[in-house]
């Protein structure tokens, strides 16, 4: 193991925190479009997400690389090898930066899950408006909102299967 693989190791460390930190930004962005139905903010928002997740996955990617060639497992287990064989200063900053990253990882994740049910019930207000509309009965949906089925009244228009 070389200084300068910790040092390019902990730089991609350091370049991940940052691009989960924006991602996390883009997160709370996208949330307020979905809340305010802002398309063209939401449509910008997307693409600069999915720009941001592709640059942490040949971030991931790169670091996996270093992993390999210091012949070290791409998991957690071989990130604790690599900072149990640095130095101690080293290790320090390893461990912060990865502790750092993980938890970057997870606020993100967290996130994600938060937006995703926040667009589940625009969805489903959507659609409880279009049935009103169209002047169906909200009970008459084949399927609940967890999927399984629903009222068989409006099963029974379509045959059932």
């Amino acid at each position: 193991m070389t200084t300068e693989h910790l040092n390019q190791f902990n730089a991609l460390l350091l370049q991940g925190i940052k691009l989960l930190h924006s991602l996390d930004t883009l997160m709370d962005q996208e949330l307020d479009a979905v809340a305010r139905r802002d398309t063209a903010l939401l449509e910008t928002t997307c693409m600069q997400k999915r720009t941001v997740l592709e640059e942490f996955q040949h971030n991931t990617f790169e670091r996996a690389k270093i992993l390999g060639f210091m012949q070290l497992e791409n998991k957690e287990s071989g990130v604790q090898k690599l900072i149990s064989q640095a130095s101690e200063a080293a290790a320090t900053q390893l461990t912060d930066n990865w502790e750092q990253l993980k938890k970057e990882l997870h606020s993100a994740s967290e996130k994600n899950r938060r937006n995703e049910q926040a667009v589940l019930r625009n969805k489903h207000n959507v659609d409880k408006l279009l049935s009103i509309i169209r002047g169906q009965k909200t009970q008459d949906s084949i399927y609940n909102t967890q999927g399984s089925a629903g009222h068989y009244r409006a099963q029974s228009r379509i045959g059932k299967a």
